[in-house]
């Protein structure tokens, strides 16, 4: 300690100031930080925080943030997902950092797979993924099937590049001035989704109930179904508006078709089959059979 105090006084050439006992101040410094990382301590302002999100891709390759920029570490946060496809026994996990709206445009940390597990219809397996970072910066990822409880996981660095302050700084601002446009490119993927969604629907629809359709009523529900594929589904260029109304449009002509069901069975109650509710979306992680 007189070594430090002897180079402060010949860098600044004044006396250091000795009103604080430096024995003191560190285990005084070293008890606070052990009080933020047990829990025990709630008060205290100055953390450590984590300087970009961190979180995974899921379904069009938008980017979902598990855990905030600027949360304090350590930290263990949750999210629930589901497949994508029918019968998908395999779920891939990719992990990202950063602040913008599609995975391509953010640091990729790594991926890992969860599986095999119990196939089901899409949409019906709950994955919990949760993200565990602590005080170093290590960053662990856990994907479960809350029915069957198999999970996977993977543990990494949150900062694996190496990222300076400066670097950090400028993708920052580089998600700033893309706000915008980011918002509008996630606003037409997760719009074509809930397209895509949709179809399925009337397309589990008529396996389900296609039998007990007037053949007319089915055929042109059959067609409407083909037309969409082909010139929503397949389509490019267009823009989120284009989408939300297609689907709503879909949404309507579902509807129709269950009234027509429902009128077609005297004194009985009403099919019990849900309609999908216009412009929503389920998120996906990213994934394969």
């Amino acid at each position: 300690m007189p070594k430090v105090q002897q180079v402060v006084k010949e860098f600044f050439r004044r006396d250091p100031s000795k009103s604080v006992n430096p024995d003191e101040a560190v285990a005084m410094g070293a008890a606070v930080q052990g009080g933020v990382l047990t829990g025990s301590v709630s008060d205290i302002v100055l953390v450590d925080v984590t300087p970009y999100s961190l979180g995974v891709k899921t379904l069009g390759d938008v980017y979902s943030a598990i855990i905030p920029k600027n949360t304090a570490i350590p930290t263990r946060k949750s999210e629930i997902y589901t497949t994508s496809e029918d019968n998908q026994t395999h779920v891939h996990v990719s992990i990202y950092q950063g602040e913008r709206s599609m995975c391509a445009d953010n640091v990729h940390l790594g991926d890992f797979a969860l599986g095999p597990i119990p196939a089901k219809e899409r949409g019906a397996v709950r994955i919990e993924v949760s993200f565990d970072l602590d005080s170093n910066g290590i960053l662990k990822v856990t994907a479960t099937d809350l029915e069957s409880n198999i999970r996977a996981n993977a543990t990494l660095k949150s900062n694996p590049r190496g990222l300076s302050k400066e670097e950090l700084e400028k993708m920052a601002k580089e998600a700033e001035k893309e706000r915008q446009s980011d918002a509008v490119k996630k606003g037409i993927v997760v719009a074509k989704t809930t397209c895509e969604s949709t179809l399925y629907d009337c397309r589990q629809f008529v396996n389900k109930f296609g039998d007990k359709l007037e053949p007319d009523v089915l055929s042109k529900f059959q067609a409407k179904i083909d037309d969409y594929f082909t010139n929503v589904i397949q389509s490019t260029g267009k823009d989120e508006k284009f989408y939300r109304e297609k689907n709503n449009e879909l949404i309507m002509d579902l509807s129709r078709v269950k009234n027509d069901l429902d009128s077609s069975k005297p004194n009985t109650q009403s099919t019990q089959t849900d309609t999908p509710k216009t412009d929503t979306t389920s998120e996906h992680p990213n994934d394969q059979n």
